[in-house]
């Protein structure tokens, strides 16, 4: 499901549906044009000229609709954008259009406004309490329908993208990612940097709030969609990763004001539990209300392990498309008998299948082929790396196994260096020197006051697998 609806009717503004018309297009998506009837329309040209105090109006380009408003299944798009100009006046009123609209806020798919475009969400009565920009002009018909008018170049939501005029394109998402580029750049000049971070499967999960000062973006984080298990319940909760402040603005609270406004906003949407994975001292986040969880990194050099025990089961490699079911149930029966784990659905795992795609899965055989569990590595020079992995029971005995397995594999394989993040377990502690890891610290913390986490929900956290950090 990649088809985006671009909405649009007679006096629709040009540069405010084709730059987003194309745009989808070269991010992979699939542009639908939507209108009041399946027809060409013509749109126009918006500018206030110099010494003029209104709008002066253009012809612009015509553009075909694909779809007429009546024949929409909204449940097979994935995102919509309302154009700007003069078409949502005209067009706020119509039935259809106004139930299309409502889908988008009710299932919190991503939605996207520019300039008039705010009077259609508006009609439906979709922006209350909500926060978006758009041209001075429209404030009215914002806040009169209990809306938030933010005079920013483009403001983020949640899953509400808007703008103030096509003057803005672009300026939030770019800014977002160049923020973080001194210290996540991989090497990369800032123009290749901000480029990976907008095609990365892994970034374009996560919704991006910023934080402005005088207009300028200073502090930003992505919040990722994920599921906990607790006690053999599946609750909804975030992830938080890349969490930044310019230099210059450092020592203000800006990025704890920023997490804790993204955290009060997740809270009002039922998110219960928050986890992040901290690259710096576990203090600064323990003050926030997050708890130092175990995090461990094991390592060994595998030309230098003494005579291996006898094993009796072995790695063998496998396609996880082919056996994704399989991969999938391991996963739930292991990591979910724990009091606390990471639930995967389906869509989770096509994320996380994107997410390091040179990585390697095995499948954990006994001698007569039956699989007791699988585990997924990845290569770095002349280091194997365990990212992900599960078991079919939780005894050491059968942990020994994939260890000794993964140890012998890799030592065929010309490995200098095994490692990974390995739980504190006595089957880890006899084959890796297992260290508290410096950077990538798991800390989590109770979103609702519902929600408590006994020591044996927090020490289920050791086994929290690389794959999953943001």
């Amino acid at each position: 499901m990649n088809k985006v609806l671009l909405i649009v009717g007679d006096a629709s503004e040009t540069m405010d549906t084709l730059y987003q018309f194309f745009r989808l297009q070269e991010e992979g998506f699939v542009p639908v044009v939507a209108a009041p009837q399946k027809r060409r329309y013509q749109m126009v040209l918006h500018e206030v000229k110099p010494g003029w105090t209104i709008t002066k109006e253009w012809e612009g380009y015509t553009i075909e609709a694909d779809v007429a408003f009546a024949e929409i299944d909204p449940t097979e798009y994935l995102g919509i954008f309302f154009s700007g100009g003069r078409a949502p006046e005209y067009i706020r009123d119509d039935e259809d259009l106004l139930r299309i609209t409502r889908h988008f806020f009710e299932a919190e798919k991503p939605i996207a406004s520019v300039c008039h475009g705010v009077e259609i969400p508006a009609r439906a009565g979709c922006v209350k309490g909500r926060r978006m920009a758009t041209v001075r002009k429209c404030k009215f018909d914002l806040e009169i329908c209990g809306g938030i008018f933010v005079d920013e170049p483009c403001v983020v939501d949640g899953n509400l993208v808007s703008g103030r005029t096509y003057h803005d394109h672009g300026h939030y998402m770019i800014a977002a990612h160049g923020n973080v580029f001194d210290i996540w750049s991989k090497g990369l000049s800032l123009d290749d940097h901000v480029r990976y971070r907008l095609e990365s499967p892994s970034h374009r999960r996560a919704t991006w709030f910023v934080g402005c000062v005088d207009g300028r973006v200073v502090t930003s984080l992505g919040c990722y969609p994920l599921r906990f298990r607790l006690l053999g319940h599946e609750l909804p909760g975030i992830a938080v990763g890349s969490v930044y402040t310019l230099g210059e603005f450092r020592g203000r609270g800006l990025a704890p004001q920023l997490l804790t406004w993204v955290e009060d906003y997740q809270r009002a949407r039922r998110a219960v539990l928050s986890v992040l994975y901290s690259d710096i001292g576990p203090d600064y986040y323990a003050r926030l209300g997050y708890i130092l969880c175990p995090s461990f990194q094991g390592w060994r050099d595998p030309r230098n392990v003494p005579a291996l025990p006898s094993a009796t089961h072995r790695l063998v490699e496998f396609s996880p498309q082919a056996h994704l079911p399989a991969i999938m149930n391991l996963y739930t029966e292991y990591h979910g008998a724990l009091a606390l784990s990471i639930a995967r659905d389906v869509e989770y795992w096509g994320a996380m299948l994107k997410k390091f795609p040179d990585d390697e899965f095995y499948a954990l055989e006994q001698l007569g082929g039956t699989w007791a569990g699988y585990a997924r590595i990845g290569h770095k020079g002349d280091t194997w790396r365990i990212t992900d992995f599960a078991l079919a029971n939780q005894s050491s005995a059968l942990a020994e196994q994939m260890y000794v397995a993964f140890i012998a594999l890799a030592r065929a394989g010309g490995a200098h260096r095994v490692d990974g993040w390995l739980p504190d377990s006595p089957a880890a502690n006899k084959f890796f020197e297992l260290t508290p890891r410096k950077t990538e610290i798991t800390m989590i913390k109770p979103l609702a006051w519902q929600v408590t986490l006994a020591e044996d929900a927090i020490a289920a956290t050791s086994r929290f697998c690389e794959i999953d950090h943001v």
